[in-house]
């Protein structure tokens, strides 16, 4: 198989607080609208749609990938984007959801006013649908439902803390794509993000189908300063910390179902999968994150639709899915931090209270040996599935497939 490999990578700067919904700056805007937008004269553009799913499903297998580079974000490189589009996008960001002043554009960016009209079209054929008043200027109304490289950077850019982001129009997956990078010495942190993954992985090693576009597909890639028996612990807390984000962010009840997966109205939204490198207090640690945000169902495959969502479908409108990628991006290195400080554990119960969706619950689990039923009593200090049985024995199970009742699985698992 062949795999595109980045020449070299730079910085981008990220603010970790935004993982807590209640900070301000950009991440506290929901992202399903730009606030106060409305249009004024020379109105034009329009959106792109989306028809992808995040989802465990048999795919074809693929003997290549298209060499296609990646973008590598950096506050000083601008390798893969244009300088004159991201210098662009900051003063209207910068502005909204006022108008930019053209003169102000212009200064920005370099260009003159006619080569600017110019750049405007090309932003629109990007997905973003732009307001432009001839006394005003112009402002955004909305952005592509699709990754959207530049767009990422230029929230990035306003934000303190140091990470490396990788950003790959297609890829085999983004865990995989983790473990190459840190094979040929990449330091971390880092994080993998792509449009598309062609051989994505699920749990228990299936298949997870991720096709193109308006979905988020990102690895987090951290130094493990704990040991193995706390990663399902350190799963379920990135869990939470992102349940409490869309939560806030996304006007949607998203929850987790044990041991790795979103959840919304019982269907499923996404899932996380962990992969340790070495099993001592020290070495390398992968977290996946496959997230639904602007693909529709109506263009799913049959078994998938009913039993997969997108924060989209939920909502009823586009998601601002850069925006979002640059929260999560924020929101998995402060909760790694939180996690490795111990500063987790005072709020780790009152999260798992609010966003389990598994308490009280009659489900059957699925281990190698076979299954197991009972109901759901919370999980314990290891983060393994507590069950109280038919005979009223509670046990304790440290992994496992979970199926709502005796044999109906939980919608997307």
């Amino acid at each position: 198989m062949e795999v595109r490999r980045p020449g070299s990578v730079a910085t981008v700067a990220v603010r970790a607080p935004s993982c807590n919904p209640e900070n301000g700056g950009e991440g506290s805007a929901l992202y399903t609208n730009l606030e106060g937008c409305k249009p004024g004269t020379l109105r034009d553009g329009g959106g792109h749609g989306a028809s992808a799913v995040c989802g465990l499903r048999e795919v074809p297998s693929k003997s290549s990938l298209a060499k296609r580079e990646p973008f590598l974000l950096s506050t000083s490189s601008t390798t893969g984007m244009s300088t004159t589009d991201i210098a662009i996008l900051r003063h209207l960001l910068d502005t909204s959801p006022k108008y930019c002043p053209g003169n102000s554009l212009v200064h920005a960016s370099g260009l003159s006013p006619d080569t600017l009209l110019e750049r405007m079209s090309v932003l629109r054929r990007e997905g973003f649908r732009l307001d432009g008043d001839n006394q005003r200027g112009y402002r955004i109304l909305s952005e592509p439902t699709g990754i959207y490289a530049p767009l990422i950077r230029t929230y990035l850019e306003r934000r303190a803390e140091s990470a490396q982001l990788l950003i790959f129009p297609e890829i085999d997956s983004t865990n995989s794509e983790a473990d190459r990078q840190l094979g040929s010495g990449r330091d971390t942190p880092f994080i993998v993000l792509a449009e598309k993954q062609m051989h994505g992985r699920g749990q228990m090693g299936r298949q997870w189908y991720s096709p193109e576009e308006g979905n988020i597909y990102m690895s987090f890639v951290f130094e493990r300063h704990f040991t193995y028996s706390c990663l399902q612990v350190f799963t379920l807390w990135m869990g939470l910390s992102i349940c409490r984000l869309l939560n806030k962010k996304c006007r949607a009840k998203v929850g987790i179902k044990w041991p790795n997966d979103l959840v919304l109205h019982d269907r499923k939204l996404g899932g996380i999968l962990t992969e340790s490198r070495g099993h001592t207090v020290s070495g390398a640690l992968i977290l996946g994150l496959g997230l639904n945000v602007n693909s529709s169902c109506a263009h799913w495959p049959a078994d998938l639709a009913q039993n997969a969502i997108s924060i989209a479908d939920a909502v009823g409108e586009p998601i601002r899915v850069n925006l979002l990628a640059a929260d999560l991006v924020s929101c998995g290195l402060q909760a790694y931090e939180e996690f490795i400080s111990g500063g987790f554990a005072s709020d780790f119960g009152e999260l798992w209270r609010e966003y389990d969706t598994l308490h009280g619950r009659e489900v059957c689990v699925s281990r190698g040996e076979g299954l197991i039923s009972g109901k759901v009593q919370g999980i314990d200090k290891k983060g393994h599935l507590q069950l109280l049985l038919g005979d009223h024995r509670l046990v304790q199970l440290p992994a496992g497939e979970v199926t709502l009742g005796s044999s109906a699985v939980l919608h997307g698992g």
